[in-house]
Protein backbone atom coordinates (compact mmCIF):
# COMPACT_ATOMS: atom_id res chain seq x y z
CA UNK A 1 0.00 0.00 0.00
CA UNK A 2 1.08 4.03 -0.56
CA UNK A 3 1.44 6.03 1.95
CA UNK A 4 1.10 5.53 6.00
CA UNK A 5 0.32 2.07 7.37
CA UNK A 6 -3.43 0.67 6.83
CA UNK A 7 -5.92 -0.62 8.94
CA UNK A 8 -8.80 -2.68 8.39
CA UNK A 9 -11.75 -0.91 9.14
CA UNK A 10 -13.21 -2.10 12.15
CA UNK A 11 -14.45 0.31 14.78
CA UNK A 12 -16.18 -0.40 17.93
CA UNK A 13 -19.45 2.57 18.71
CA UNK A 14 -21.58 2.84 21.46
CA UNK A 15 -25.41 1.90 20.24
CA UNK A 16 -28.21 2.38 23.20
CA UNK A 17 -25.89 1.99 25.99
CA UNK A 18 -24.47 -1.23 24.82
CA UNK A 19 -21.23 -1.87 22.81
CA UNK A 20 -21.30 -3.31 19.39
CA UNK A 21 -19.65 -3.83 16.59
CA UNK A 22 -19.26 -1.44 14.05
CA UNK A 23 -17.87 -3.10 11.04
CA UNK A 24 -17.67 -1.99 7.22
CA UNK A 25 -15.78 -4.19 5.11
CA UNK A 26 -16.66 -2.30 1.48
CA UNK A 27 -16.66 1.45 0.10
CA UNK A 28 -20.28 1.09 -0.48
CA UNK A 29 -20.89 -0.48 3.22
CA UNK A 30 -19.66 2.83 4.61
CA UNK A 31 -21.01 4.82 1.68
CA UNK A 32 -24.62 3.79 2.51
CA UNK A 33 -24.54 3.21 5.99
CA UNK A 34 -27.20 4.99 8.09
CA UNK A 35 -26.41 8.77 9.01
CA UNK A 36 -25.83 7.37 12.78
CA UNK A 37 -23.82 4.60 12.27
CA UNK A 38 -22.04 6.43 9.39
CA UNK A 39 -21.60 9.47 11.77
CA UNK A 40 -20.25 6.66 14.89
CA UNK A 41 -17.67 5.07 12.69
CA UNK A 42 -16.63 8.25 11.25
CA UNK A 43 -16.26 9.78 14.66
CA UNK A 44 -14.15 6.82 15.91
CA UNK A 45 -11.91 7.26 13.33
CA UNK A 46 -8.09 8.34 13.81
CA UNK A 47 -7.44 11.73 12.05
CA UNK A 48 -4.65 11.18 9.26
CA UNK A 49 -4.36 7.25 9.95
CA UNK A 50 -5.18 5.01 7.03
CA UNK A 51 -7.73 2.08 6.65
CA UNK A 52 -8.40 -0.36 4.05
CA UNK A 53 -11.68 -1.37 2.17
CA UNK A 54 -12.55 -2.76 -1.17
CA UNK A 55 -14.96 -1.68 -4.01
CA UNK A 56 -17.33 -4.37 -4.19
CA UNK A 57 -17.00 -3.45 -8.45
CA UNK A 58 -14.18 -5.10 -9.06
CA UNK A 59 -12.90 -6.01 -5.37
CA UNK A 60 -9.86 -3.40 -5.52
CA UNK A 61 -8.86 -2.41 -2.00
CA UNK A 62 -8.44 1.16 -1.41
CA UNK A 63 -6.85 3.31 1.27
CA UNK A 64 -8.87 5.91 2.96
CA UNK A 65 -8.61 8.45 6.11
CA UNK A 66 -10.15 11.18 8.02
CA UNK A 67 -7.95 14.24 7.38
CA UNK A 68 -7.90 17.59 9.35
CA UNK A 69 -10.97 18.88 7.24
CA UNK A 70 -12.97 16.77 9.29
CA UNK A 71 -13.84 14.37 5.64
CA UNK A 72 -12.85 11.53 4.75
CA UNK A 73 -11.08 10.97 1.57
CA UNK A 74 -9.69 8.06 -0.46
CA UNK A 75 -5.93 8.18 -0.24
CA UNK A 76 -5.48 6.47 -3.50
CA UNK A 77 -6.44 7.23 -6.63
CA UNK A 78 -9.64 5.76 -8.07
CA UNK A 79 -8.60 2.63 -10.44
CA UNK A 80 -11.73 1.41 -11.73
CA UNK A 81 -11.32 -0.20 -15.04
CA UNK A 82 -12.82 1.27 -18.46
CA UNK A 83 -15.82 -0.73 -19.93
CA UNK A 84 -16.90 -1.04 -16.61
CA UNK A 85 -20.97 -0.82 -15.88
CA UNK A 86 -22.00 1.75 -13.30
CA UNK A 87 -25.61 0.83 -11.30
CA UNK A 88 -27.21 2.99 -8.65
CA UNK A 89 -26.68 -0.23 -6.26
CA UNK A 90 -23.12 -0.05 -6.08
CA UNK A 91 -21.69 3.49 -7.71
CA UNK A 92 -22.62 7.26 -7.35
CA UNK A 93 -25.12 6.83 -10.62
CA UNK A 94 -28.96 7.47 -11.07
CA UNK A 95 -29.21 5.34 -13.90
CA UNK A 96 -26.67 2.56 -15.91
CA UNK A 97 -23.35 4.25 -17.51
CA UNK A 98 -21.17 2.35 -18.78
CA UNK A 99 -17.04 3.88 -18.76
CA UNK A 100 -15.37 3.32 -22.42
CA UNK A 101 -12.87 1.12 -22.45
CA UNK A 102 -9.03 2.14 -21.88
CA UNK A 103 -7.45 3.66 -24.12
CA UNK A 104 -4.56 5.50 -25.04
CA UNK A 105 -6.11 7.43 -27.99
CA UNK A 106 -8.65 9.80 -28.06
CA UNK A 107 -8.66 12.48 -25.16
CA UNK A 108 -9.51 15.00 -27.79
CA UNK A 109 -13.62 16.20 -27.45
CA UNK A 110 -15.11 17.83 -24.11
CA UNK A 111 -18.03 16.05 -24.58
CA UNK A 112 -16.63 12.51 -24.54
CA UNK A 113 -15.34 10.18 -21.95
CA UNK A 114 -12.35 9.13 -22.30
CA UNK A 115 -10.22 6.39 -19.58
CA UNK A 116 -6.49 5.66 -19.75
CA UNK A 117 -6.24 2.48 -17.48
CA UNK A 118 -2.31 2.38 -16.63
CA UNK A 119 -2.41 -1.04 -14.92
CA UNK A 120 -0.23 0.24 -12.42
CA UNK A 121 2.74 -0.96 -13.56
CA UNK A 122 3.46 2.53 -15.27
CA UNK A 123 5.71 4.91 -13.37
CA UNK A 124 4.72 8.52 -13.72
CA UNK A 125 8.54 9.03 -13.64
CA UNK A 126 10.38 12.62 -13.49
CA UNK A 127 11.82 14.44 -10.72
CA UNK A 128 13.43 10.78 -8.98
CA UNK A 129 9.74 9.93 -8.34
CA UNK A 130 8.44 6.29 -9.00
CA UNK A 131 4.91 6.50 -8.31
CA UNK A 132 2.77 4.28 -10.04
CA UNK A 133 -0.33 6.44 -12.39
CA UNK A 134 -3.00 4.44 -11.84
CA UNK A 135 -6.30 5.69 -13.94
CA UNK A 136 -7.17 8.55 -15.59
CA UNK A 137 -10.86 10.23 -16.15
CA UNK A 138 -11.66 12.83 -18.76
CA UNK A 139 -14.15 15.46 -17.17
CA UNK A 140 -17.35 13.10 -19.01
CA UNK A 141 -16.03 10.03 -17.91
CA UNK A 142 -15.66 11.19 -14.21
CA UNK A 143 -18.98 12.42 -14.01
CA UNK A 144 -20.45 8.94 -15.42
CA UNK A 145 -21.49 11.30 -18.06
CA UNK A 146 -23.68 13.86 -16.16
CA UNK A 147 -20.67 16.36 -16.82
CA UNK A 148 -21.80 16.98 -20.28
CA UNK A 149 -24.66 19.29 -19.86
CA UNK A 150 -22.85 21.04 -17.08
CA UNK A 151 -22.12 24.68 -18.41
CA UNK A 152 -21.21 27.61 -15.94
CA UNK A 153 -18.70 28.74 -13.36
CA UNK A 154 -19.22 27.17 -10.04
CA UNK A 155 -22.21 24.33 -12.24
CA UNK A 156 -21.56 21.16 -10.22
CA UNK A 157 -22.32 17.67 -11.93
CA UNK A 158 -25.10 15.39 -9.89
CA UNK A 159 -22.59 12.27 -10.16
CA UNK A 160 -20.03 10.19 -10.46
CA UNK A 161 -17.34 7.34 -11.40
CA UNK A 162 -17.10 7.21 -7.13
CA UNK A 163 -18.68 4.25 -5.50
CA UNK A 164 -22.24 4.85 -4.21
CA UNK A 165 -22.23 7.00 -0.79
CA UNK A 166 -19.21 8.69 -2.03
CA UNK A 167 -18.56 12.00 -4.28
CA UNK A 168 -16.24 14.01 -6.22
CA UNK A 169 -15.10 16.55 -4.85
CA UNK A 170 -16.87 20.25 -5.49
CA UNK A 171 -14.13 23.15 -6.45
CA UNK A 172 -15.20 27.15 -7.49
CA UNK A 173 -13.41 29.39 -9.45
CA UNK A 174 -10.19 30.51 -7.49
CA UNK A 175 -10.35 34.47 -8.84
CA UNK A 176 -14.14 34.76 -7.18
CA UNK A 177 -13.58 36.71 -3.71
CA UNK A 178 -17.22 37.29 -3.17
CA UNK A 179 -18.54 35.56 -0.10
CA UNK A 180 -21.78 35.80 -1.33
CA UNK A 181 -20.89 34.26 -4.48
CA UNK A 182 -21.96 30.50 -5.33
CA UNK A 183 -18.17 30.21 -7.44
CA UNK A 184 -16.17 31.69 -4.25
CA UNK A 185 -13.32 29.29 -4.32
CA UNK A 186 -12.92 28.77 -0.95
CA UNK A 187 -16.49 26.43 -0.74
CA UNK A 188 -14.08 24.01 -2.65
CA UNK A 189 -13.33 21.10 -1.27
CA UNK A 190 -10.08 21.19 -2.31
CA UNK A 191 -9.21 24.72 -0.76
CA UNK A 192 -10.93 23.60 2.49
CA UNK A 193 -8.35 20.50 2.85
CA UNK A 194 -5.02 22.90 1.89
CA UNK A 195 -6.23 25.84 4.58
CA UNK A 196 -7.22 23.03 7.20
CA UNK A 197 -3.43 21.95 6.83
CA UNK A 198 -1.79 25.32 7.09
CA UNK A 199 -2.11 26.39 3.32
CA UNK A 200 -2.05 30.33 3.01
CA UNK A 201 -4.09 30.32 0.18
CA UNK A 202 -5.37 34.31 1.17
CA UNK A 203 -2.25 36.06 0.08
CA UNK A 204 -1.76 33.30 -3.26
CA UNK A 205 -3.13 30.77 -5.17
CA UNK A 206 0.50 29.76 -6.34
CA UNK A 207 2.79 30.23 -3.85
CA UNK A 208 2.42 27.84 -0.97
CA UNK A 209 2.46 24.56 -2.85
CA UNK A 210 5.55 23.24 -0.89
CA UNK A 211 3.70 23.30 2.69
CA UNK A 212 0.64 21.47 0.54
CA UNK A 213 3.22 19.25 -0.97
CA UNK A 214 5.00 18.31 2.69
CA UNK A 215 1.54 18.04 4.45
CA UNK A 216 -0.49 15.98 1.78
CA UNK A 217 1.93 15.23 -1.35
CA UNK A 218 3.65 11.78 -1.84
CA UNK A 219 4.00 9.43 0.95
CA UNK A 220 1.73 11.95 3.40
CA UNK A 221 -1.71 10.15 4.98
CA UNK A 222 -3.23 12.21 2.03
CA UNK A 223 -0.77 10.84 -0.18
CA UNK A 224 -1.86 13.11 -2.75
CA UNK A 225 0.65 12.05 -5.93
CA UNK A 226 2.30 13.47 -8.56
CA UNK A 227 0.41 11.34 -11.33
CA UNK A 228 0.19 14.00 -13.92
CA UNK A 229 -2.48 14.00 -16.56
CA UNK A 230 -3.37 12.07 -19.87
CA UNK A 231 -3.79 13.66 -23.28
CA UNK A 232 -4.10 12.91 -26.87
CA UNK A 233 -0.55 13.28 -26.67
CA UNK A 234 0.31 11.09 -23.91
CA UNK A 235 0.86 11.11 -20.35
CA UNK A 236 2.06 14.87 -19.46
CA UNK A 237 4.13 16.39 -16.44
CA UNK A 238 4.15 12.92 -14.41
CA UNK A 239 6.24 12.94 -11.87
CA UNK A 240 5.67 16.72 -11.44
CA UNK A 241 2.56 17.76 -11.01
CA UNK A 242 -1.06 16.26 -9.50
CA UNK A 243 -3.85 16.78 -11.16
CA UNK A 244 -7.02 16.13 -9.73
CA UNK A 245 -10.99 16.32 -11.22
CA UNK A 246 -13.43 18.07 -9.23
CA UNK A 247 -17.07 17.78 -10.12
CA UNK A 248 -17.12 21.59 -11.07
CA UNK A 249 -17.23 23.31 -14.09
CA UNK A 250 -14.61 25.95 -14.97
CA UNK A 251 -14.78 29.12 -16.98
CA UNK A 252 -16.18 27.81 -19.99
CA UNK A 253 -18.05 25.08 -21.65
CA UNK A 254 -15.00 23.23 -22.61
CA UNK A 255 -13.29 23.73 -18.83
CA UNK A 256 -13.45 22.20 -15.37
CA UNK A 257 -11.74 23.22 -12.01
CA UNK A 258 -8.81 21.16 -10.79
CA UNK A 259 -6.55 20.29 -8.21
CA UNK A 260 -3.38 21.41 -9.64
CA UNK A 261 -0.01 21.20 -7.61
CA UNK A 262 3.70 20.25 -7.15
CA UNK A 263 6.21 20.61 -4.87
CA UNK A 264 6.32 24.31 -4.74
CA UNK A 265 3.05 25.63 -6.22
CA UNK A 266 -0.67 24.63 -6.33
CA UNK A 267 -3.82 25.87 -7.22
CA UNK A 268 -7.53 24.69 -5.55
CA UNK A 269 -9.54 25.13 -8.72
CA UNK A 270 -7.07 25.69 -11.82
CA UNK A 271 -8.93 26.11 -15.01
CA UNK A 272 -8.22 22.52 -17.39
CA UNK A 273 -9.42 21.48 -20.62
CA UNK A 274 -12.31 18.65 -20.10
CA UNK A 275 -10.99 16.59 -22.91
CA UNK A 276 -8.13 15.94 -20.97
CA UNK A 277 -7.84 12.67 -18.24
CA UNK A 278 -7.34 13.52 -14.46
CA UNK A 279 -6.99 11.38 -11.33
CA UNK A 280 -10.04 11.09 -9.15
CA UNK A 281 -10.39 11.02 -5.97
CA UNK A 282 -13.94 10.52 -4.04
CA UNK A 283 -15.22 12.04 -0.69
CA UNK A 284 -17.39 10.11 1.40
CA UNK A 285 -21.30 11.93 1.38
Amino acid sequence: TEGAATNNLTLYAMWSGNYTIGSVTTMQDLGTASLEKKSKIVSSMITETNYTLKDSRDNQNYTIAKLKDGQVWMTRNLNLAGGSTLNAGTSDVNADYVLPASSTTGFNDDATAYVYNSGNTSSCGGSGQNIPCYSYYSYVAATAGSGIGINGEGVDAPWSTCPKGWRLPISGNHAASSAGSITNYKRGDFYKLATAYGVDLESSFTNYGDTFYEKLGPSTSANFTLSGYYSKTGLQFGGDFGYYVSSTGGGSAGSVRVLRFSASLMTPANDNARRDGYSVRCLLK
